[in-house]
């Protein structure tokens, strides 16, 4: 019989590679020694490694805490880059000036308004039936009433000066050029018989209706007002967007109250027509909101 040996892993490798070759080579592998198949029914060696790992990835997965991502910090934000001084909003206090002596003054301008058309003349001439700030036009407006002496400048006006006061010299000022009579000669206070009327923005100074434009309307008053308290009332008056100008001037706004509005002029030379000679006209007013309508359509 043969002896006994002890077993050995590099004899049973060096038979199986033994018997590889005797396979590749067409012949027979030595008996005893078992093969590895991929015969259906047992899998492949490297099937089996693939599922051992996939399993310990599994196990790990379920079993291990999982790593949280790191949260991204939101950083400060950052103003877009404009021009110098772009973006700053106006203010009122940018138009009132501390004077010798520490009185408070204004540069005021005063804008008159012809009186507002008939009905009658607004239906037949597609007049606008309100009052518009003229935003988009503001300039040609303003050279228009300047021509008409509608419009008046007062250079470091103390923030005291009453309302009453102001109306009464322009008051004057226009009746140079146009028959202007008191409202009424009842003995009424001396505020309201005078020729022209504050105006103030409705809503706020927003812009509302089909056009989009702010618009204005009469407001109260009394002889106590003064500039000061138009300064101080942001809803109807003291409207940065619309009251203040560019040169930081304080604009206010007024009307005439009778209609129409009469005077020998040349319209030529106020911006009103073609005819270029001196005549008695009635129709200012009518020609100046025929002219401009609601601003986005003049």
């Amino acid at each position: 019989p043969s002896t006994c040996r002890p077993y050995s892993s590099l004899q049973m490798l060096s038979a199986v590679a033994s018997g590889s070759e005797g396979i590749a080579s067409g012949g027979v592998a030595n008996p005893g020694h078992p093969r590895v198949t991929t015969a259906a029914g047992f899998p492949a060696m490297s099937t089996l490694i693939q599922r051992s790992n996939q399993s310990r990835l599994d196990h790990a997965g379920a079993s291990l805490p999982k790593k949280e991502k790191p949260k991204k910090m939101r950083g400060k934000a950052l103003l877009p880059p404009s021009l110098a001084g772009e973006g700053a909003k106006p203010k009122m206090e940018d138009c009132v000036l501390v004077a010798e002596g520490g009185e408070h003054v204004v540069n005021l301008d005063v804008s008159v308004y012809p009186p507002m058309p008939s009905r009658a003349d607004q239906q037949d001439c597609h007049l606008p039936n309100h009052l518009v700030h003229y935003a988009r036009n503001q300039e040609s407006f303003r050279i228009i009433l300047t021509a008409l002496n509608l419009f008046h400048q007062f250079s470091n006006l103390p923030v005291t000066t009453r309302l009453v006061d102001l109306f009464a010299a322009i008051s004057g000022k226009i009746q140079e050029q146009y028959n202007l009579s008191s409202a009424s000669s009842q003995p009424l206070p001396f505020h309201e018989r005078l020729p022209i009327q504050l105006l103030c923005f409705t809503n706020r100074g927003r812009p509302s209706g089909t056009h989009r434009t702010a618009r204005l309307t009469t407001a109260p008053w009394n002889e106590s007002t003064n500039l000061a308290d138009l300064l101080n009332n942001s809803h109807e008056y003291a409207v940065p967007r619309w009251a203040l100008t560019r040169d930081n001037h304080f604009q206010i706004f007024a009307i005439l109250r009778r209609y129409p509005l009469e005077a020998t002029i040349n319209l030529s030379e106020v911006y009103l027509g073609t005819e270029d000679r001196m005549r008695h006209h009635s129709c200012i007013a009518q020609r100046v909101y025929a002219l401009f309508r609601h601003d986005v359509d003049s």
